[in-house]
């Protein structure tokens, strides 16, 4: 059994919601997407729900770290790490899902493994550390390896189904372009 003990870290607090904003935003996380926008534009004046957005980052990006927090503190109380070793654990960030949903844009996500950074929404895709990794790969035209399937000394065996899929629409696009410039000249 596992007791934790109360740790106040210095909480992250770049957002200030002003008159309802607050209570507007608690609503329209827990609506479907197709009644999110209706709702929040019939709540909200345009600047109004810009400002609640840039809010809602800052909360947001405070979640994650405090996410971050909760996750070390359980772990090092419990005594199954020491806090040494989780200074770059690889938590998922907005950063990271943002980076992530880019990714995920024209890969066919039935063709990816369930943990893929290239699939949209999972831990990985949502990782500022694997989306960065991957998005190198693609820029230094090396490969990015599945991290589902692992030989016995914990190495990936193939290539990761997502990035296989983009370099494959890299290539059919550099192929486009260049045959757009030949029958220029």
């Amino acid at each position: 059994m596992c007791i934790t003990k109360k740790v106040t870290p210095k909480p992250t607090t770049q957002y200030d919601f002003s008159g309802n904003q607050a209570n507007v935003l608690s609503v329209a996380i827990n609506l479907p997407l197709q009644h999110r926008v209706s709702f929040l534009a019939e709540q909200m004046s345009p600047d109004n729900l810009l400002l609640a957005f840039a809010n809602f980052i800052g909360m947001a990006n405070s979640v994650s770290e405090n996410t971050f927090l909760a996750v070390e503190q359980i772990l090092v109380e419990c005594g199954v790490t020491h806090p040494d070793r989780l200074s770059g654990a690889n938590l998922p960030t907005l950063t990271g899902a943002l980076n992530g949903y880019e990714l995920s844009q024209g890969i066919s996500q039935k063709r990816t493994c369930k943990g893929c950074a290239y699939r949209k929404g999972t831990p990985a895709n949502q990782s500022l550390i694997t989306t960065t990794d991957a998005s190198y790969c693609i820029d230094s035209y090396e490969d990015f390896h599945c991290h589902e399937k692992l030989d016995d000394n914990g190495q990936p065996v193939k290539l990761c189904a997502g990035h296989v899929q983009h370099k494959k629409h890299d290539e059919a696009a550099i192929k486009k372009a260049i045959l757009a410039i030949g029958s220029e000249v």
